[in-house]
């Protein structure tokens, strides 16, 4: 028996060795991807709990308010991201072995401009919580937990960096470690504070938990620079300036404009009649659009880096077959996944509550919802590897202006179920886009290794 099982491990090794060769791309895909997975897929569980406590405490209105919060919250932390994140996923991946020194002066100013546009833009949203609660939001009651949230704004902007950098270096199985220790302690923090504190005290937990989170990231990040012989330098940051005009500001524009679309349109679902109970249904099903996106996320998450390192190395078969590769995986468990989700929609939705068991159509929309967009994350990836990023920025602005312009269409005639509507419609729009834009350029050899 201990013979037979030492021939079979033998085998299985050998087997491993072959299909997935040490330092191969097929190995830095599947491990990272691996990895990359299994973090995620912790933390978004834990997350998820927490959300269905937090609906079924709070209820349908109630559970609305908290979304519109996040989403009010999203919207002040994209301006303090400064598309930080990304630009040093990009430039820590492309020279953490060319040029090491390169990439710690890119670290450095990538930290230091998120502390400060966080603490900038926190500071905001402290300011603006009173007006926007009273005037946009039509709910007075709202001031106290968007002043709290500003400690989302914060800790968010430092961490979107500091995630990116982790990417960068490839180190997806110590970020599944850290959103391990971070889902662990998030579930605990969120309930005891929707408990003890209602609508204020599920901010100030999400806030703890973000806090822990900045926490492990540090320590992570120490570590990997160290491993990878980067140093975090301070000496001549400021020759670094020109990334955030070439690659940093197209990024921040893309998310700028992304988010207040998507914000805009759940304050107009708001101001519908039984708006906020719309909105809570509507965050209930999103919940799960987020569920199916997170694996073809997690994968992708793995394939910027790799397409980013084969850019800069000038290999272009590599790049195309990443990217191939990274196209069938993601459409494949994009599609599955909303299949099944589809199939129990109102099941799952009573999971927060009798009263949230009426959007399974909301969820059977946002499911299939998931799939254009996770197109548009993949098919605009080449994109953010080869530097063009005014044509990812002009993407997003075409993505925007079929939200907003749905959204004011379907809204006042379906309410939640016309904001998944014109989610997904708008995803498919762009996605198509960015699939023919692809088609073109590669015929016309017009950005690099990519042709």
């Amino acid at each position: 028996m201990g013979e037979g099982a030492g021939v079979f491990e033998h085998w299985a090794a050998s087997k491993r060795k072959a299909l997935l060769p040490s330092g191969s791309l097929r190995a830095r895909f599947a491990l990272g991807a691996f990895w990359s997975l299994a973090g995620a897929t912790l933390s978004r569980g834990s997350l998820l709990a927490a959300s269905v406590v937090c609906a079924r405490l709070l209820g349908e209105a109630g559970f609305g308010a908290l979304g519109m919060i996040q989403s009010t919250v999203g919207m002040f932390g994209v301006f303090a991201g400064l598309g930080l994140g990304l630009t040093a996923t990009k430039y820590v991946a492309e020279f953490r072995r060319s040029d090491p020194e390169h990439a710690g002066r890119i670290l450095r100013l990538s930290a230091t401009a998120a502390f400060c546009a966080g603490l900038a833009m926190a500071a905001a949203l402290i300011l603006a919580a009173s007006f926007l609660s009273r005037t946009v939001l039509a709910a007075p009651s709202l001031a106290e937990p968007l002043t709290l949230g500003a400690g989302l704004v914060f800790f968010g902007a430092i961490n979107g960096a500091q995630t990116g950098a982790l990417a960068g270096f490839e180190a997806f199985a110590t970020i599944a470690r850290v959103n391990l220790w971070s889902g662990v302690l998030s579930f605990p923090l969120i309930a005891l504070g929707v408990l003890s504190d209602g609508l204020a005290g599920a901010v100030i937990g999400m806030v703890a938990a973000l806090g822990v989170t900045w926490l492990l990231n540090q320590r992570a990040l120490a570590r990997e620079c160290s491993l990878a012989g980067v140093p975090r330098m301070t000496e001549g940051c400021g020759r670094e300036w020109p990334i955030l005009h070439q690659f940093s500001l197209p990024a921040f524009l893309a998310s700028v404009i992304v988010a207040p679309g998507l914000w805009l349109s759940s304050a107009l679902l708001v101001r519908q009649p039984h708006g906020y109970a719309q909105l809570g249904l509507y965050t209930a099903a999103d919940k799960w659009r987020l569920l199916i996106l997170f694996v073809p996320t997690s994968v992708s998450t793995t394939t910027l880096p790799v397409l980013a390192s084969l850019y800069g190395e000038g290999d272009g078969r590599g790049f195309r077959g990443v990217f191939r590769a990274n196209l069938l995986v993601n459409t494949g468990l994009a599609l599955v996944a909303a299949l099944l989700v589809s199939l129990f929609a109102s099941p799952i939705l009573a999971i927060y509550g009798h009263g949230f068991r009426q959007g399974g159509a909301v969820l059977v929309v946002l499911a299939f919802a998931a799939l254009p967009g996770a197109l548009n994350t993949v098919l605009g990836q080449p994109l953010v590897a080869a530097r063009a990023m005014w044509w990812r920025l002009a993407f997003d602005l075409v993505l925007v202006g079929s939200l907003v312009g749905l959204a004011w269409i379907l809204i006042p005639r379906y309410g939640a179920l016309g904001l998944a509507s014109a989610y997904g419609l708008a995803f498919s729009i762009t996605s198509l886009g960015l699939f023919l834009f692809l088609c073109v350029t590669r015929r016309k050899s017009c950005w690099g290794v990519v042709a």
